[in-house]
Formats: structure tokens, C-alpha cells, sequence
């Protein structure tokens, strides 16, 4: 069981992904030495610093070039699901995850922020 500062980001991350982790496509795991989170999946990695977020950034195992390349990797990556796992995330985390994505530079994880708020 986490507990302490983590716990706000861990619990929303668990409940929103929590029929696909039961079914094995998801594990959420934390480092408490870190204050890490992240959610893996087979093609894809979130990745979550502190609470409040300090920084995050999700990574495909193929990245895209192109902004459309990007929507698209996402789309099919996403495809089961993994889009509403994580605007009930976000929603959970009051908007945190996708202002952190938007905020780390990354284009990949800014195109994802972008797809949290359509």
C-alpha cells in the first residue's frame, strides 16, 4: 500500500486504470524512494515526478515524427481504452496530468496533453 505525499496520484492512477490492471495490460508502479510513478503498458510508458507533478512525459516504443504521425501512434496506442483511463486520470488529478505533459517539452507528450483536453 503507498501512502504519504504519492498517495493523491497513485490512487487516481489505480482507479482509473484499474480494469486493465486487473486484466494484466497495465501495471502502475511506484518508487517511493523517488516519488516516481509509472504506467506501463506493452507499447507504451507514462512517466509521473512528485505530487503535485513536477514532471511527466509518455513514451510510445516507436515515437512518431510528424504531428499527425504522433495523434495517430496515439490513437492506435491508446485504442482499448487507454485514452479514457487517462482523461479519468487527469479529471481525477484535477487537470495536473495534462498541464505537466503540456509543460515537458516533449512533442509526443504535449500531443497527448492536447488530446487529454479535446
Amino acid at each position: 500500500m503507498t501512502t504519504g505525499a504519492m498517495q493523491p496520484l497513485v490512487d487516481a492512477l489505480r482507479a482509473a486504470f484499474a480494469s486493465a490492471m486487473a486484466s494484466g495490460e497495465i501495471d502502475v508502479t511506484h518508487d517511493a524512494e523517488a516519488d516516481e510513478v509509472e504506467v506501463q503498458a506493452d507499447d507504451w510508458t507514462l512517466y509521473i515526478a512528485g505530487w503535485p507533478p513536477t514532471a511527466a512525459w509518455f513514451a510510445l516504443d516507436d515515437d512518431p515524427v510528424s504531428d499527425a504521425e504522433q495523434r495517430e501512434a496515439l490513437r492506435v496506442a491508446l485504442s482499448r481504452g487507454g485514452l479514457a483511463a487517462l482523461r479519468d486520470a487527469d479529471a481525477r488529478l484535477d487537470g495536473a496530468l495534462a498541464t505537466t505533459l503540456a509543460a515537458s517539452g516533449d512533442p509526443l507528450s504535449m500531443t497527448l496533453a492536447s488530446r487529454l483536453r479535446e
